[in-house]
């Protein structure tokens, strides 16, 4: 290769260089914040009585790419309205995969729930799917000490509040 070809090249790709940059300077950056606040709406105990309706916020802490901590606060109110409410905090670590995740975690027991068990505290699982802003979960909760005898599940949506503009990580 000659040195003119070789000047010729560089030039070239100098030239498109300076003519993309403006174009990749003008695309929107990342606004990700490692805090994102969800509120909460949930149908709990699909399959049997008692069902409640599940309100509440919940705290998205991104500690890294793919793993989330979302401390939560839900208040579950019986489906018949005629029983007191239900105080449930809890804590979820989430796996991500693009816009799915997966995850597990700890809740407060709810007194209707089987009292085969003294643990204040019930395992659950959960599953689901980021749509924007939104996010729609199946959860499993473990309130039996019987592997997998006492199953609870539960469906969820909830909507990220404040950053309109925020894009979601990939």
């Amino acid at each position: 290769m000659s040195k003119r070809t070789l000047a010729l090249m560089i030039t070239a790709a100098l030239a498109l260089a300076t003519a993309v940059a403006p174009a990749a300077w003008a695309q929107p950056e990342r606004t990700q914040s490692p805090l994102a606040v969800y509120m909460g709406f949930g149908y709990v105990n699909l399959s049997q009585p008692p069902h409640w309706l599940a309100l509440g916020p919940e705290l998205e802490w991104r500690l890294a790419k793919p793993l989330t901590i979302n401390p939560e606060f839900a208040l579950w109110i019986n489906d018949s309205f005629r029983s007191t409410v239900r105080v449930v905090p809890g804590i979820t670590a989430n796996l991500r995969f693009n816009r799915v995740f997966v995850g597990g975690g700890l809740v407060t027991r709810v007194t209707e729930w089987s009292i085969d068990t003294n643990s204040k505290i019930v395992p659950k699982l959960q599953a689901g799917i980021l749509m924007g802003a939104a996010r729609l979960a199946l959860t499993i909760y473990l309130p039996g000490s019987g592997a997998g005898q006492d199953a609870v599940f539960g469906m969820s949506i909830a909507t990220r509040i404040g950053r309109p503009g925020g894009r979601e990580p990939d």
